[in-house]
């Protein structure tokens, strides 16, 4: 069986070497898909890309967001960088144009700050590390992050646990209310019966001619339109289907998702079919326990 995990995750490590030391972290909230952030030094080529293709392999649902944080154990100042001249050049010149032509079309522009010019890739670069230094330094922080990928699961893997206890006592929960209603069926056709008997002799008293095969027509057409046997069937379907889903484990929670709309809507319709306020009680009952499943479902991956 693979275990299920939460979309909630977080790890943490720091790691150094003889030129840095370095702080990561790795957490992820709920989202729809998967979607990856990544926060790393642009200086250390292919860092970003291969991990990248890491956390794709070892989750599948998510919002995730990875940052390394960099210093130098010299002076233990963050990474020392140059400027490339050239490149701040025409990124000056370029800003200038910009704010010409949107000052001749009326639009103004805010104030440029010499940090937004940090964020531009190709700016800065590294000033203090050989090609030897970089290679190393790169080899050691993807070394690094093995304990911090094995950690941000391990978190996912303990909340994704604690939630599928709590989904598998309120399938339990739905299973007894679902008993409960199959055993108030008779005695629902027995008050229906009774009501139906009450509006028949009103009927009689006040008409003249009486089909009476059309009156045992119209009968069981309302016993017909009022049968909430297949609500309850599939109920117990649904219910089953949900505990095959967590037994297997896995990236469940869309399909999970799914089951849950399909719980509302069975709950939904036995609830407008009841004619019975002890069904009807129950069928809201089941429409708070689905309520609070999917709550905790939105959680899993």
């Amino acid at each position: 069986m693979t275990l299920v995990q939460s979309m909630t995750g977080f790890g943490a490590i720091i790691g150094e070497n003889q030129t840095h030391s370095w702080a990561a972290e790795l957490r992820s909230v709920n989202g729809k898909g998967l979607d990856i952030k990544i926060r790393v030094p642009d200086w250390i080529d292919g860092l970003e890309s291969v991990v990248r293709t890491r956390l794709k392999q070892l989750i599948k649902r998510g919002n995730v967001t990875l940052t390394i944080k960099l210093q130098s154990d010299e002076n233990d100042q963050t990474v020392s960088l140059s400027l490339d001249q050239g490149i701040l050049i025409k990124t000056l010149d370029n800003i200038a144009k910009i704010e010409q032509h949107g000052m001749d079309q009326g639009v103004s522009f805010a104030p440029s700050k010499a940090t937004d010019l940090l964020m531009i890739k190709g700016i800065t670069g590294n000033k203090t590390l050989s090609q030897e230094q970089l290679d190393t330094l790169y080899t050691e922080i993807l070394a690094s992050l093995d304990p911090l990928y094995e950690a941000f699961i391990a978190s996912r893997l303990s909340e994704g646990t604690q939630l599928l206890h709590l989904v598998g006592s309120q399938l339990d929960a739905l299973k007894t209310e679902l008993e409960k209603a199959k055993a108030l069926l008779g005695a629902r056709d027995d008050h229906m019966r009774g009501l139906l008997k009450t509006q028949s002799a009103k009927i009689l008293d006040n008409t003249a001619q009486f089909d009476s095969q059309r009156m045992a027509q119209e009968v069981a057409l309302i016993f017909m339109k009022s049968d909430v046997t297949e609500e309850l069937d599939r109920l117990a379907i649904h219910i089953q289907a949900a505990s095959d889903l967590m037994k297997a484990g896995g990236a469940v929670g869309r399909r999970m998702e799914f089951l849950m709309q399909e719980f509302n809507r069975e709950a939904n319709t036995l609830c407008a079919k009841a004619q019975f306020s002890e069904l009807t009680s129950i069928g809201l009952e089941m429409k708070v326990i689905i309520d609070q499943m999917r709550e905790q479902i939105q959680n899993l991956e």
